[in-house]
């Protein structure tokens, strides 16, 4: 019933977030995934709504797993079977809460955080970078080690 109220109001993109993915998507040597604390449903209903194209390998969702570093280690893990890797040099999370960033940390993981709702919060905990909005994404960031303090 709450898929179906999701999906009967059309959804716009974050804003800066398509063109963000695609930025990514089209650099050497980076590959994305999707890693939520949402049910995988109304997450690929939200990914398709805003233009993110993406195969199911890409996407770790909660359905069967409650602890937010277990959605994103089950990320990375389809991840390398998407890819074909058998290790990342890198990993960056990106998220707009505390829970985003506390699961990056416990993981060893870089951060992104984004979103103004936190910005001061997640600073404060020691995210690596903060953006206020997809908009201020700029690749030349990823240059530098986003090591959370």
């Amino acid at each position: 019933m709450l898929y179906q109220a999701l999906c009967s109001e059309p959804l716009a993109e974050i804003s800066g977030a398509l063109a963000m993915i695609r930025t990514l998507e089209a650099l050497p040597h980076v590959g994305l995934c999707y890693a939520t604390g949402s049910l995988r449903q109304p997450a690929v209903y939200k990914l398709e709504q805003s233009g993110i194209g993406f195969d199911p390998l890409q996407l770790s969702a909660s359905n069967n797993i409650e602890e937010r570093e277990q959605i994103v280690l089950q990320a990375i893990a389809q991840a390398k079977v998407f890819f074909r890797q058998d290790h990342f040099e890198r990993i960056i999370a990106v998220g707009d809460g505390l829970w985003d960033l506390a699961a990056a940390r416990n993981l060893g993981l870089e951060f992104i955080g984004v979103g103004r709702q936190h910005r001061e919060l997640l600073l404060s905990q020691g995210a690596g970078l903060h953006l206020d909005s997809w908009m201020e994404f700029d690749p030349a960031c990823l240059a530098q080690p986003l090591i959370l303090s």
